[in-house]
């Protein structure tokens, strides 16, 4: 696997890790300082959770944290995939990360009109921009 590939992955893994984090947070399983996240990204209190229940922090019914829940893994297979077959072709992840990309600066807009701070969730925003811009020069 090519250097790209290796920090996409790492990256993927750290964008599935902060949705994991978010989940278990949410749904009460976890106290927000929880030891195996890096102290940037940890929650502040309550201020995340208060996104999830607006316009902003649902999409297609569920939680925005699930469906990262679903995507990052999906992109460590494509990654792979594409690496070792050359299957997904390389436009396909392209069109992959630009819709997650847009997906992230709406929820970035929501955060901003809610004047909400969420560390967690701006660290997966920079995860997706530098996922789309490695995806971008592969």
């Amino acid at each position: 696997m090519a250097w790209n590939g290796i920090i996409l992955v790492l990256l993927a893994a750290g964008g599935w890790g902060l949705s994991l984090y978010f989940f278990l947070v949410y749904r009460g399983r976890i106290d927000h300082r929880s030891w195996w996240v890096l102290p940037p990204f940890r929650m502040t209190g309550k201020s995340c959770r208060l996104i999830v229940d607006t316009d902003y922090g649902r999409v297609f019914r569920y939680p925005n944290m699930v469906w990262g829940l679903f995507y990052y893994p999906l992109l460590i297979i494509l990654i792979s995939g594409n690496d070792v077959i050359k299957f997904p072709p390389d436009v396909f992840m392209q069109v992959l990360t630009v819709v997650v990309l847009a997906f992230s600066a709406y929820l970035a807009l929501g955060l901003y009109r809610l004047k909400v701070k969420c560390r967690t969730c701006l660290g997966t925003h920079l995860i997706n921009l530098l996922i789309f811009g490695l995806v971008l020069v592969r």
